[in-house]
């Protein structure tokens, strides 16, 4: 939202009492009227320069609705424009708004740069509607899915899936080599230990809020052991 200086002299200024004079008008009228231009000059002549309007437009900005030439030469005359032969302006325009439109104008470019830059997940995945252009329109090869060329059964999946969510919902989110080498170890030990203890061991480490997987337990007769309260110094070291 843009806006412009209102200093309190403005109300007892010499330029301010003739203004009202020359118009007929009261001094608060006066100002109001001032206030309403410079306010429309904001969003319609961010330069100050009102040549490319007529004067009929010039007094709607400022909600004037009497003799449009009367206001705009008592503008004039009062120092409030600028006239020279056919050209307009408001005085000292870039004095008290032209600098603060710039600062404005400044300020989206770097909010409009700042917008372009991905933002990321814990674990440098790219967040939301930032993740970057790819596919045959960019010019990059489409993004593989690590987890689906795996080749795990549907229900092996599914868990592994959930343990990745797990991990980015406590902010511990897997970079791709690390990501390769999990699965890496979920594959071996379900060739080793069958897929249905790796499932089950995967959710009682989600249930348990453990850090990581805690592959010792497979095969040692512990993956009840969080039901039964069991716990190994290794499984405390995973935990939080």
């Amino acid at each position: 939202m843009a806006w412009i200086e209102s200093h309190q002299e403005l109300g007892r200024h010499p330029k301010t009492k003739k203004l009202a004079r020359l118009t007929g008008i009261a001094l608060p009228a006066a100002i109001g009227h001032l206030f309403y231009l410079w306010w429309w000059a904001m969003d319609y002549a961010q330069d100050g320069d009102l040549t490319r309007y007529a004067v009929e437009e010039i007094a709607d900005a400022a909600l004037w609705n009497k003799d449009a030439r009367k206001l705009i030469d008592a503008l004039v005359e009062a120092g409030f424009l600028d006239r020279d032969g056919d050209n307009l302006g408001i005085h000292d325009w870039h004095k008290y708004a032209g600098k603060r439109l710039e600062q404005l104008a400044r300020d989206r470019d770097r909010k409009r740069k700042s917008d372009t830059v991905p933002r990321s997940l814990p674990g440098g995945q790219p967040e939301g509607d930032n993740l970057p252009a790819e596919g045959p329109e960019s010019g990059k090869p489409d993004k593989v899915d690590l987890v689906a060329e795996r080749g795990f059964s549907p229900a092996a999946e599914a868990r592994v899936r959930e343990w990745l969510k797990y991990k980015t919902e406590r902010r511990e989110g897997y970079k791709p080599t690390g990501l390769k080498s999990l699965l890496t170890e979920i594959e071996n030990n379900i060739k080793k230990h069958g897929e249905p203890p790796v499932i089950e061991l995967i959710s009682q480490c989600m249930s348990s809020n453990w850090k990581g997987i805690i592959w010792d337990r497979l095969g040692s007769g512990k993956q009840s052991g969080a039901a039964n309260g069991t716990s190994s110094t290794r499984d405390y070291d995973e935990k939080f």
